[in-house]
């Protein structure tokens, strides 16, 4: 028979809650590095994670606050007083971004510099390249969702266990073993990881969207973004039509917003 699995809540806040709430049993992660912070030039954060040596993906959602600015990325535990911070060279957006459905809610930053020594990189499911994304699949959410509890502590990286639920075209919902535990759910959480349990520190999706509650969530295939993500991480400066996908960087999606 098998040990009894010590279930851990995630993440905190609502995407468009008030006031932080604390969730029961969130704990810190101190062991996933290659987790970061996103810091926008209106000095508001989001959760990336390093997949390439000085590459961070993240949540298109996150990027598109920096405009017209470049973000900085913050590595630590704490990233209200980070271990390191590096700036971005440049913001590359998935050209198919929606920001009202959310939908193709994925970015690259490539950064100016490289992370601090002993950084984690993260793997990325591919769609083809051995892995296949599945229904009650377990994974751990992390991210850096603001923390209410007694002693202030927002900005830190914390972690919690969710399992996939039905798989759709480029999103699945993210469940929890037992009612009472928190999910990533906004200030903070957007772009948070959630990394394969079967398959150590894969990153499977990204978290985009959740309810006020915390009880829900939603988060972005990476699988069925390959061929951006590809393309994305192979190109050191922003280019449109490489490996026939275009690359939008903000300063782009900036302009073409402004003519709207």
């Amino acid at each position: 028979m098998q040990a009894p699995v010590l279930v851990f809540a995630s993440l905190l806040l609502g995407l468009f809650a008030p006031s932080a709430e604390a969730i029961r049993n969130n704990i810190i992660d101190n062991s996933r590095t290659g987790v970061v912070t996103v810091w926008t030039a209106s000095d508001q954060f989001c959760t990336g994670t390093l997949v390439a040596t000085r590459s961070v993906l993240t949540s298109a959602s996150c990027a598109m606050q920096s405009a017209p600015g470049l973000p900085t990325v913050r590595f630590g535990v704490a990233s209200r007083s980070p271990k390191a911070v590096v700036g971005v060279a440049s913001v590359l957006v998935h050209p198919d971004y929606d920001p009202v459905s959310r939908t193709r809610d994925v970015a690259v930053l490539h950064l100016a510099g490289s992370p601090p020594d002993g950084t984690t990189i993260h793997p990325w499911l591919a769609d083809g390249d051995g892995g296949e994304l599945a229904e009650g699949m377990t994974c751990f959410a992390v991210g850096y969702g603001l923390d209410a509890r007694p002693v202030p502590a927002d900005g830190q990286r914390l972690q919690g266990i969710l399992e996939t639920g039905a798989i759709g075209d480029d999103s699945f919902p993210a469940l929890a073993p037992i009612d009472d535990l928190g999910h990533p759910c906004g200030d903070g959480d957007l772009g948070a990881p959630a990394l394969d349990v079967d398959s150590p520190g894969t990153v499977i999706g990204l978290f985009r969207i959740g309810n006020e509650a915390c009880t829900e969530s939603r988060f972005q295939r990476v699988d069925v973004e390959a061929a951006f993500i590809t393309g994305a991480l192979a190109a050191p400066e922003p280019v449109a039509g490489a490996a026939g996908v275009a690359i939008l960087t903000l300063a782009v999606l900036a302009r073409s917003r402004g003519r709207s």
